[in-house]
């Protein structure tokens, strides 16, 4: 039998069921054997020793682009962690992905958790996951005027590197999609 309980409970009462119940019971006549060292007919009541102290301490699992485990950090329960250092940039096969922030919160861990980073491929404008025309369309209306752009976003359209946005950058973005360049 399994009787779940906070670990921090070292005592409880019970009622010893009547002999016709059909329940096993306790009492200075009968115990059934299986159940004997449960039951004390003195004093009617069950102690519990907890295993090992309750823990309020949480880990914090903290991961690279890659998936690769870079930092587990154990924490008390509420506080904060601070996040590991990661590239803010990481190219791969000649794709620039830019560092955005983690995928999780972890300022006051009440769990076990795993953080990822988010990073986003440079040049994908409106942050879909995926380079297409749409990203060269955005950056162009942002040129003119006509939409708006996080800072986030100002970096990963500014392609040209040259802190303005620009139909260059959008015209550049729209070559790549092409696969012009």
């Amino acid at each position: 039998y399994y009787l779940p309980m906070p670990l921090d409970m070292v005592e409880f009462e019970f009622t010893i069921p009547n002999p016709n119940s059909g329940v096993p019971m306790a009492s200075d006549n009968y115990c059934d054997p299986e159940y004997a060292d449960w039951f004390s007919s003195n004093d009617a009541k069950i102690y519990v020793t907890p295993l090992e102290d309750p823990s309020n301490t949480h880990v914090v699992t903290f991961y690279d682009f890659e998936g690769n485990v870079i930092a587990e950090i154990e924490v008390e329960d509420g506080e904060a962690v601070e996040a590991p250092e990661v590239p803010e940039t990481v190219t791969v096969d000649g794709v620039t992905y830019v560092f955005y922030g983690w995928d999780g919160e972890f300022g006051a861990v009440t769990e076990d958790v795993e953080i990822r980073p988010v990073y986003y491929m440079m040049m994908d404008v409106d942050m879909d996951g995926s380079l297409t025309a749409a990203d060269a369309l955005l950056a162009l209306r942002y040129s003119l005027g006509l939409a708006e752009l996080s800072d986030f976003q100002l970096g990963l359209a500014d392609v040209i590197a040259d802190g303005q946005i620009t139909a260059l950058d959008a015209v550049t973005i729209l070559r790549t999609v092409l696969g012009i360049i």
